[in-house]
């Protein structure tokens, strides 16, 4: 399992080998006073952190800086990937994946780490592999494989469930 960015119980020691912090003046913008309105640009030094201008002309991602980390974890754990035009759990940045999740190929792969996404043992192994949305065995994270099995980088559960 990864890392987790909006993890609570976050290991500080750990912070060293993650993403670096953004520069801190890009932290310092505020956005709402951009000469084009409110979150307006046209271009990625007009918007805070490590968030960038969209070809729409509007600041989107997240910032990364320490003012607005819980709630950017708060923002990207209510992504509802079952709703993006291009089809369920689909992306074209890691911005359109829920929490900690990344895009991958164009699909969001990984765990989110978010508080509504765990499951009880039961639930786990009450999950059919069989009915899984790429079809059987196919996932984009271990909550949809059974047990203690795990979603792979091939996109496969794998491992052994333990259920009994």
């Amino acid at each position: 399992m990864g890392d987790s960015n909006c993890d609570e119980e976050e290991d500080k020691d750990d912070d060293e080998d993650d993403k670096p912090e953004p520069v801190p003046e890009m932290c310092e913008i505020d956005e709402d006073y951009n000469d084009m309105g409110p979150n307006m640009c046209s271009e990625d030094s007009q918007c805070k952190g490590d968030r960038i201008c969209s070809e729409y002309y509007f600041c989107i991602g997240y910032s990364n800086c320490a003012d607005d980390k819980e709630e950017d974890c708060e923002d990207k754990c209510a992504i509802d990937e079952t709703f993006f035009p291009l089809g369920p759990h689909q992306c074209t940045h890691s911005f359109h994946c829920k929490g900690d999740r990344h895009c991958d190929n164009y699909m969001c792969t990984g765990n989110s780490n978010c508080k509504d996404d765990e499951m009880t043992p039961a639930q786990k192994c009450a999950i059919d592999e069989f009915l899984n949305f790429g079809g059987a065995h196919k996932c984009s994270s271990d909550n949809e494989c059974k047990g203690e099995r795990t979603c792979g980088t091939n996109g496969m559960c794998s491992g052994y469930c333990g259920c009994n």
